[in-house]
């Protein structure tokens, strides 16, 4: 009697709750996407940018929340400093707060930094 109740118990969760579940998470994840996805254009560079912002920042908001390994918190720390980066590179009014020798020049030095980081990372970040 107790393999039976097992076996219908895992026929209900692969069956029902998880296809359940992840039908809910996709209907709130169109929601949360909405405005981001609302202004992409082909033609529009930052765009890209501008979603990754967004994923990370969603990510970082979760981190620590629903995360559940040792260096959590070391991963936290990447994902701050790589948003940190994110924002200055996708904040177009810097370009008019400093010079132009001296945005292109923080701009590289900050797009390499933030796209290095991101290459070393992004398989620590999938929890």
């Amino acid at each position: 009697m107790n393999r039976v109740k097992e076996e219908l118990d895992s026929f209900i969760k692969q069956s029902i709750t998880g296809p359940l579940r992840s039908f809910r998470t996709g209907i709130y994840n169109l929601i949360k996407y909405r405005s981001i996805i609302w202004r992409d254009r082909w033609w529009d560079y930052s765009f890209m940018l501008n979603l990754l912002e967004f994923k990370l920042e969603d990510m970082r908001q979760h981190w620590g929340v629903d995360t559940h390994y040792v260096n959590d918190k070391d991963d936290r720390n990447i994902l701050d400093e790589l948003v940190e980066d994110l924002k200055w590179l996708n904040d177009s009014e810097k370009e008019f707060e400093m010079s132009l020798a001296e945005y292109d020049t923080e701009y590289k030095k900050r797009s390499k930094r933030f796209f290095g980081r991101l290459e070393r990372h992004h398989q620590k970040l999938w929890d």
